[in-house]
């Protein structure tokens, strides 16, 4: 469930596809949003008197942009940095999605990186720039633990709004084996594996008739590849999880990075 969501922007005209796809989003979500401008001051007297008179002309700027594609909605300027000031939002607001834009950085992590790494307990929707705005074919990595049921929660949470179709992939992360073992012994540990995940399947979800896809590679390889290669428009992870012990951080940053289309992070 999403109570207060916020959509950090930058006013740059490269948005405009972000805030057409957000809008559709929250209006079928029935969400008014929190819009979050945030510029972190100069550290001169100077440049910090100077950008704050700019504070009047960015809500202007900010309404009047935002506003082609909402017709409700708050707006914060903030001069902190932005861990700093969604936390604030999160505590004072009740701010608990974030939408974010993808936005590539050469040397350094991207913004929606950074944020999810500071910030734990935030939900976050990180668009892809050239997706549409629908969501009808949904992709759900699992590991059967705890976070696999949050996932689950809050795919029928989207289900109460969206007609979607939705597959769930676990990682079997045997391929690495290949080259090590011989062909009968591969196929066996394979089998075993299948097996062992269907089991999990059934003692997390009973009868439920579920898809599942199994990956022979690891998470961290595998699930992008995945992704990209199917027709999904949208993509539900977790942060952590006890079957990913070994790629906690990584594989979500990684599938921030590298899948094409918008994905929630939990």
């Amino acid at each position: 469930m999403i109570k207060m969501p916020l959509i950090y922007i930058s006013l740059e005209e490269e948005e405009r596809g972000f805030l057409e796809y957000v809008s559709t989003i929250l209006k079928k979500l029935n969400l008014t949003p929190l819009i979050l401008y945030s510029k972190t001051l100069l550290s001169d007297p100077i440049g910090y008197i100077t950008q704050r008179q700019e504070e009047h002309s960015l809500y202007q700027q900010i309404n009047k942009f935002v506003g082609n594609y909402l017709d409700k909605f708050e707006t914060y300027v903030s001069f902190e940095g932005i861990e700093k000031v969604v936390d604030k939002l999160m505590c004072d607001h009740g701010v608990d999605m974030a939408f974010f834009r993808y936005k590539k950085q050469l040397f350094s992590k991207s913004l929606p990186e950074k944020v999810m790494n500071s910030l734990q307990e935030l939900k976050m929707w990180i668009y892809k720039d050239g997706c549409p705005p629908q969501i009808s074919s949904l992709c759900i990595p699992v590991d059967f633990s705890e976070r696999t049921l949050k996932q689950w929660n809050f795919l029928e949470y989207l289900k109460e709004h969206f007609s979607l179709n939705f597959r769930l992939v676990y990682a079997l992360n045997v391929a690495r084996l290949k080259n090590k073992l011989s062909s009968e012994e591969y196929q066996k540990l394979l089998k075993d594996k299948k097996d062992e995940a269907v089991h999990l399947l059934k003692e997390m979800f009973g009868d439920k008739q579920l898809e599942l896809d199994l990956l022979e590679e690891d998470p961290y390889n595998g699930l992008s590849k995945h992704i990209n290669s199917g027709d999904y428009n949208l993509l539900l992870i977790s942060k952590r999880g006890k079957g990913m012990a070994k790629f906690v951080g990584s594989v979500s940053q990684h599938l921030t990075r590298t899948v094409r289309c918008p994905l929630i992070v939990l």
